[in-house]
């Protein structure tokens, strides 16, 4: 994969905890009907070691696992074994960059649209998961990831337990083990910082997500 040096996302755990914040990914892998892809929210699970969770995952990729979930209609648990190397991609954010956000277009003019982005890859092994107990903690544990940041928080409990446990019947559970990361992240790092400046001003004026992830 080609990254720059100066794109790169040298801080791996960094990759992870973006992961945490920005969790839907696609996961792309090689079967016997050709390249599939399959479009699903993920809980990062092993980024720390006092990390507190309600099951117990072993760690089994060298940063960490991906916790998914899929309907048990899509047969790829079927027609996939266990093991099967993999690639989830993650696009946190990308947008489009006018030049006119540019200080250097109103002194030489010498500046050209581009796009800037941030994403992360992760590669590893995919396992299947089909207990249902386990399954019933995964789902439950991604809720409370996810509504953590609400005035109410909403959980799994909260729902009749019959009707969850018809759900749980419904999906196949994902892990993947991973064993390579990379992150790359293009924010106009090779610009002079008065260009980086106002990139991340036109993106805050209109409100997008990428400014985040600038400095």
């Amino acid at each position: 994969m080609y990254i720059p040096e100066h794109y790169q996302i040298k801080d791996l755990t960094q990759c992870l905890h973006h992961i945490s914040e920005n969790p839907f990914g696609h996961l792309s892998l090689l079967t016997k009907q050709g390249q599939e892809i399959h479009s699903l929210p993920f809980l990062v699970k092993g980024i720390t070691k006092d990390e507190k969770s309600d099951f117990v995952l072993p760690f089994i990729g060298t940063h960490g696992s991906l916790i998914g979930h899929i309907a048990r209609a899509n047969d790829i648990w079927r027609r996939v074994e266990n093991s099967t190397e993999c690639l989830v991609h993650f696009p946190l954010s990308d947008s489009y960059i006018t030049p006119s956000w540019y200080p250097e277009k109103q002194v030489a003019g010498k500046v050209v649209p581009t796009w800037n982005y941030v994403h992360i890859y992760a590669w590893g092994k995919i396992e299947f998961i089909t207990d249902q107990e386990l399954l019933l903690k995964f789902v439950s544990e991604l809720s409370n990831h996810m509504e953590k940041d609400m005035d109410k928080p909403w959980a799994v409990s909260d729902a009749p337990e019959t009707y969850v446990r018809r759900l749980i019947r419904g999906i196949i559970g994902i892990k993947i083990s991973v064993e390579k990361i990379a992150g790359k992240q293009k924010l106009d790092q090779k610009d002079s910082l008065e260009n980086q400046k106002g990139m991340k001003k036109g993106l805050e004026q209109i409100g997008h997500p990428l400014s985040q992830f600038i400095e």
